[in-house]
């Protein structure tokens, strides 16, 4: 065996190396994209239980029952109170919609019980005005979703 018959052998076990090394990082690659996306769906569970907890205090809960109706006369402080309500409910919203763009998380938005349950909330009087006054600091794209769902939700 020549010296340039060693040289082909080690070129052609060095290839067969590099294709199981691609192998494996495509291995590893799938297995931290799923990490990824977990990780992701997780920090969105923490921010949807912050919003229950937020809710399940009685006062809370009143108060959104109280801004449904228009009737109700809201004080300064419930005003205020509403106003951080609906902007973390937004917000939680936003970050959901985002992760789905950037492709780590699936796309909510599409889902019907999703948009129900989210246009439950847009629906209601309380969060048109905070909408209306605040929607300037979110991208256009989002805030195109969200007047889309809401002028779906009421036949406009």
């Amino acid at each position: 065996m020549t010296i340039s018959d060693l040289g082909n052998i080690g070129e052609f076990l060095s290839s067969i190396a590099v294709i199981v090394s691609l192998i494996y990082l495509s291995f590893q690659i799938r297995q931290n994209t799923k990490q990824l996306r977990r990780s992701e769906y997780n920090a969105i569970g923490v921010q949807a239980s912050s919003i229950r907890q937020m809710l399940l205090q009685e006062s809370n809960a009143e108060l959104v029952v109280k801004a449904s109706d228009p009737e109700n006369d809201l004080s300064e402080t419930e005003k205020v109170r509403l106003d951080a309500m609906c902007g973390e409910f937004v917000w939680q919203e936003f970050n959901i919609w985002d992760s789905a763009r950037v492709g780590a998380i699936d796309d909510y938005f599409g889902e019907e019980e999703y948009r129900s349950e989210m246009l439950s909330f847009l629906g209601g009087e309380p969060f048109r005005g905070w909408w209306l006054q605040n929607r300037g600091q979110f991208p256009v794209d989002f805030r195109t979703v969200v007047n889309e769902l809401i002028d779906r939700e009421s036949g406009t």
